[in-house]
């Protein structure tokens, strides 16, 4: 007796408001989309990445030493030397609104040795420029980092409305789960009581058939009856086991510990009288609707690359300029030659423009031979052969003209057709098969150049001699002008 009642299942009281509020903290879908706004925000910030300037620095040692010799181009001998230099360098580039480019950077250097074997030398020189590019075309109102932040918006946008459905959508399902589960709780205790009033039935008929007011037959439906509404109780209790788990499946992220417990709606099953008003109905759903709102984000990310695409099609012309000091000091160290720096005596400028303008070669269209009459698939057939009959032939048909590329009248009673026939791939591989060895041109031209073929033969029929047609003995050809 305490083992059942340990192994008893236990029973929940739920109310719509707790069921709602468990599953948003607990459903599965939610909690992996809370995660979709942050990602879209940090790659939002890593957009922004791009407008963080550069710094580099860097320095090295360099050591030489060479020896004395005869220099035959001079004449001389030259003495050995040795020489040591240090150097350092640094900059600092960045990207600034409006496709504005800046370069900033510093170099030092000192050499100091001995030359000619006894004579020491120290120098040093300093430099720093300031560089800059300004775009007036290309990467002006757009580049690849404005693209990027703005895609970036977007999409975070797009994360918060695509969380927002589905929030949306788990609440409608939560809500429409419960008030289902209540529905297939009454449903049970409907059919209970009517398997109740048809074992009464049954017990009642029973009777009287015992005595003899009833006919045999009645008590056999009742109990046909009684069987039927046994078997609606055991679907009732099955939806219903059906209906509780779906119910426990969206408000809790552990199934098998809710498995047990018996969920007991506390509301009852009404239905209020809601009004709604049709226009405020639509102009609500068109500026609240998530999915929509989100078609919309997509249409306006498709606006924001073809935007920087046609961009990009725009030749770059950039407006450049700079500004640099320098100092040269043949005997002083480093020191010397910051100092030198410092007091400006040596600055420099330069500004100036560049036009850079990339020829787009446009894709080479596949090499197809595209015939304007099927002619020249039949020329190409009679080739294949060998009769001499065939090759006299082609000599006699008529030739297109390349400058009007359409072909000569045929006679008073008919023409050429002047349609010009543009095969597609398939088709332009079919008629550049080889024909089989029955000479069967059903393989070789097209399904439509045969009505051709026929067509024009009914219509210049008195321009084709027999000579021709003698020319064409029990072919495949002939066959298809018939």
């Amino acid at each position: 007796m305490a083992l059942a009642q340990t192994n008893a299942p236990g029973v929940r009281k739920v109310s719509l408001e707790d069921c709602v509020q468990s599953a948003l903290e607990k459903n599965l879908d939610v909690r992996i989309a809370r995660y979709n706004p942050p990602e879209a925000l940090a790659d939002l910030q890593a957009a922004y990445a791009g407008y963080n300037p550069v710094f580099n620095l860097g320095g090295a040692h360099n050591y030489s030493k060479s020896g004395g010799g005869f220099d035959p181009t001079l004449g001389i001998l030259t003495l050995p030397n040795s020489a040591d230099q240090n150097s350092f360098n640094s900059s600092l580039t960045g990207l600034g609104p409006m496709g504005f480019n800046y370069k900033l950077q510093g170099n030092l250097s000192e050499q100091y040795g001995t030359a000619g074997g006894s004579q020491s030398f120290d120098n040093s020189s300093a430099s720093t420029t300031l560089s800059m590019s300004q775009p007036l075309l290309k990467n002006f109102w757009i580049d690849q980092t404005r693209l990027n932040i703005q895609v970036g918006k977007n999409r975070v946008k797009y994360t918060d409305l695509g969380l927002k459905q589905t929030v949306m959508n788990l609440a409608t399902a939560v809500e429409q789960a419960y008030y289902d589960l209540i529905y297939t709780r009454e449903n049970v205790t409907v059919q209970a009581k009517a398997v109740e009033l048809a074992m009464q039935l049954v017990a009642e008929n029973k009777k009287r058939v015992e005595v003899g007011s009833l006919a045999p037959l009645d008590e056999r439906q009742a109990e046909a009856q009684a069987a039927s509404s046994q078997a609606a109780l055991i679907a009732a209790k099955s939806a219903l086991i059906t209906q509780e788990n779906t119910v426990k499946q969206l408000i809790s992220d552990n199934f098998a510990a809710l498995q047990p417990v018996d969920l007991q709606p506390t509301a009852p099953l009404t239905s209020p009288v809601r009004v709604f008003d049709r226009q405020i109905s639509w102009s609500k759903g068109l500026t609240d609707r998530p999915d929509l709102l989100q078609a919309k984000l997509d249409v306006q990310r498709q606006g924001i690359t073809i935007k920087y695409n046609y961009n990009q099609l725009f030749p770059e012309l950039d407006i450049t300029g700079g500004y640099g000091l320098s100092a040269n000091v043949p005997r002083g160290d480093l020191r010397d030659a910051e100092n030198q720096i410092v007091q400006g005596n040596l600055p420099s400028h330069s500004y100036g423009g560049q036009l850079t303008y990339r020829s787009a070669i446009p894709a080479r269209a596949p090499s197809i031979r595209r015939a304007s009459w099927p002619w020249s698939n039949c020329c190409s057939i009679l080739r294949s052969s060998n009769r001499p009959s065939w090759s006299r032939l082609i000599t006699t048909l008529p030739r297109r003209s390349p400058a009007t590329s359409r072909w000569p009248p045929l006679g008073p009673r008919g023409s050429m057709p002047r349609r010009l026939w543009r095969p597609s791939r398939r088709s332009w591989r079919t008629a550049r098969a080889r024909p089989t060895p029955s000479c069967r041109c059903s393989g070789t031209l097209p399904p439509h150049a045969a009505t051709r073929f026929k067509r024009w033969q009914t219509t210049t029929r008195p321009w084709l001699s027999s000579v021709w047609m003698r020319a064409l003995p029990c072919s495949g050809l002939a066959s298809t002008l018939r």
